[in-house]
């Protein structure tokens, strides 16, 4: 069972980032992914994900990167599945550009 303490540090750190727009995606991701019901070493894949550098994660997460390098490609295509979900990423993320 995950520990409930890593998953408050976790959601904090979702909404924790540089900019408002990948506060609110990784806010989205924190939301879906149900991380209560995450084994330990999924959760451990997913903190990979969240403490990524902004840089590295928002062009990854637009597609104007490649997958970071060291992360599961289960765990990111779960992310990428979990942002689906919602609102386009891109719009969120490059504004009214």
């Amino acid at each position: 069972m995950p520990n409930d303490l890593e998953i408050r540090r976790l959601r904090y750190l979702a909404r924790r980032r540089s900019t408002l727009e990948l506060d609110q995606v990784l806010g989205l991701i924190a939301d879906r992914m149900d991380m209560e019901s995450l084994p330990d070493a999924e959760l451990d894949e997913l903190a990979r994900i969240i403490e990524l550098d902004d840089l590295t994660l928002q062009k990854a997460l637009l597609g104007q990167g490649p997958m970071p390098e060291g992360i599961d490609p289960a765990m990111w295509n779960r992310v990428l599945g979990a942002i689906r979900q919602g609102p386009d990423i891109r719009q969120m993320l490059l504004g009214d550009r």
